[in-house]
């Protein structure tokens, strides 16, 4: 299931529960952290870009990112985990 995101999206936010891991998402990139590169993916919570150390600095604030996959969601910690 491929689930678009964006800046253009308007239906509201996504809940951590709708999301399923293994389902291709698209994101915006939030932050970048000591933690690494965080994307909003459409959810109340932003998700953990997974990257080696030598590629994150190539990602910018405001970066389209398309095509990661969700590779883990930790309901108890409200953490998703996403790679491209």
């Amino acid at each position: 299931a491929k689930v678009a995101v964006g800046r253009s999206l308007q239906q509201g936010i996504m809940s951590i529960e709708d999301l399923v891991v293994g389902s291709t998402v698209d994101g915006v990139v939030a932050n970048r952290g000591p933690y690494g590169i965080f994307v909003n993916i459409g959810c109340n919570k932003d998700a953990l870009l997974q990257v080696p150390k030598r590629v994150s600095s190539k990602f910018r604030r405001g970066d389209d990112v398309y095509g990661m996959k969700i590779s883990n969601i930790d309901l108890e910690k409200t953490q998703i985990t996403v790679a491209l």
